[in-house]
């Protein structure tokens, strides 16, 4: 097997077989050591995806956005509730340190290199310099878009 010794000496303590001993075990191991799939890996999940695409261009998409809306208003629910609890040293203001630790304690199953991106755009929404988020501007960015109304 290729690869950094200590890599593979982990897989050997993390996998219940012994790769010397079995062909298929070896192979399956090289496969693992590599990132390779398997045909009864689940597949990736929405937040996989999303979270590729942005690693991919480079930019935070509105799913992407949408996604972690939606997440937070599932965990909390009332945003000023949230507010307060993401606004640590109580200013008033959320700062992108405080936006990227609200982010983390939701679990969200993104990168790191993702989460900074989202608390980038984030801390810098509608022209927002400073970096830095009061209520009605953390409300813009967290509130669920407006349906438009039905038609008669």
């Amino acid at each position: 097997i290729d690869g950094d010794p200590n890599d593979i000496r982990a897989a050997n303590r993390a996998f219940p077989f012994n790769p010397e001993s079995d062909h298929r075990d070896r192979r399956e191991m090289k496969r693992l050591l590599k990132g390779g799939k398997h045909k009864d890996d689940p597949p990736p999940s929405e937040t996989h995806h999303l979270a590729k695409a942005c690693e991919d261009t480079g930019k935070v998409g509105d799913a992407l956005l949408k996604h972690v809306r939606d997440k937070l208003l599932s965990k909390g629910g009332r945003l000023n509730k949230l507010f307060a609890m993401w606004d640590q040293d109580r200013d008033g203001l959320v700062d992108s340190s405080e936006i990227r630790k609200g982010l983390t304690g939701l679990n969200l199953g993104l990168p790191q290199s993702v989460l900074a991106r989202i608390t980038h755009t984030i801390a810098h929404s509608a022209g927002n310099v400073k970096g830095h988020l009061d209520f009605k501007a953390f409300c813009d960015v967290f509130s669920p878009p407006e349906r438009p109304p039905n038609p008669p």
